[in-house]
């Protein structure tokens, strides 16, 4: 990966991205999701996407805080560099890893082509 930008910075920008406006990002599955800053600002909460059909079902709001978004970053690294069994190691280490993975591919790639952040 060729960006300068750090763990650190990513959250930082992705906070002031939330707090801006609700985001509604996809997961590598294709199902949508909300991300929204909590009332706090210390951290981030995922909640099913509005705007799109195909959404996330879950039953309460997932809380995602700066610490974990920040542990889950190795992972996230190990598993786009092809590093075989990381994707089963980071499932283990966290429940919310296909979110905390889709925000990555928002920060690093952007949204797919035609989709609106929210």
């Amino acid at each position: 990966m060729d960006d300068a930008r750090t763990p650190e910075m990513l959250w930082n920008e992705l906070l002031a991205r939330c707090r801006a406006k609700d985001l509604e990002i996809p997961t590598a599955t294709g199902l949508w999701f909300r991300v929204s800053a909590s009332a706090r600002g210390d951290a981030i909460v995922v909640t099913p996407a509005q705007r799109y059909y195909f959404k996330v079902s879950i039953s309460a709001p997932r809380r995602i805080s700066r610490r974990h978004f920040l542990e889950m970053h190795p992972h996230y690294l190990a598993c786009t560099g092809g590093t075989p069994g990381a994707r089963k190691c980071a499932t283990q280490a966290s429940r919310q890893t296909s979110y905390v993975f889709a925000l990555y591919d928002y920060l690093y790639e952007g949204l797919p082509e035609g989709a609106e952040p929210g």
